[in-house]
């Protein structure tokens, strides 16, 4: 329920930026986006990787999207994401009741979430595209072991960056961005933050495209 309620006044929030924006003279932008919207939309899948910062360690975060393409301005769709890089914590059990010594193990930081995905490339030309992208994402971080979780805990998060990318063919681009990951709920189970700035540098292929490209009779 607090995780609901967390996620409801987030959302809340955007809709007062987005209309205090728009009562401000800035409806160019809203008629921009509903005139991408306006056409008919292509399938869209990639994968989705960048680098960040969690509980104080540089790290990787990989995964796939696959969602709907409005005139290569505007994307909408789910992805799911998850943390690739290892973190090593030795996790130490308190003694039982019993009367047991404590127990340790060595453990990797689990952290894997699905997320709803919004972006709009406000400049896009042959070769250049520059936009920003938008994730909510609700997800579980963990200690774990094996086949073993512990300390399993939901957690969710909003992220959005600045990107620009070259295109070196219509699917495939030259990618990097900047920007940052600000937790809604995190797991106070793990020390450390799991909030902070996300950065990408690579390359980034549109299988979608890709597709159409080699057999155009499906566009």
């Amino acid at each position: 329920m607090k995780l609901l309620l967390r996620c409801i006044c987030w959302v809340l929030v955007l809709i007062i930026c987005f209309s205090w924006m728009k009562v401000q003279g800035q409806p160019q932008l809203f008629r921009d986006i509903n005139k991408h919207l306006e056409q008919k939309p292509k399938l869209s899948f990639s994968f989705d990787s960048r680098n960040t910062f969690i509980v104080g360690q540089n790290a990787n975060i990989f995964g796939l999207r696959a969602g709907l393409d409005f005139n290569g301005r505007v994307r909408i769709g789910l992805g799911l994401q998850g943390l690739t890089t290892p973190i090593r914590r030795l996790l130490i059990f308190p003694p039982d009741s019993a009367g047991l010594p404590p127990d340790s193990v060595f453990t990797q930081i689990g952290f894997a979430y699905f997320t709803l995905y919004t972006e709009y490339a406000f400049h896009k030309s042959k070769r250049w595209e520059f936009g920003v992208p938008f994730y909510l994402g609700l997800g579980s971080a963990s200690y774990r072991a094996g086949n073993y979780e512990f300390y399993k805990s939901a957690i969710s998060l909003i992220e959005t960056s600045l990107y620009g990318q070259f295109y070196i063919y219509s699917w495939l681009a030259l990618h990097s961005g900047v920007g940052y990951r600000l937790m809604l709920k995190s797991n106070s189970a793990i020390s450390g933050r799991f909030s902070g700035p996300v950065y990408t540098l690579g390359v980034k292929v549109y299988f979608g495209k890709m597709y159409r490209s080699i057999f155009p009779q499906q566009k």
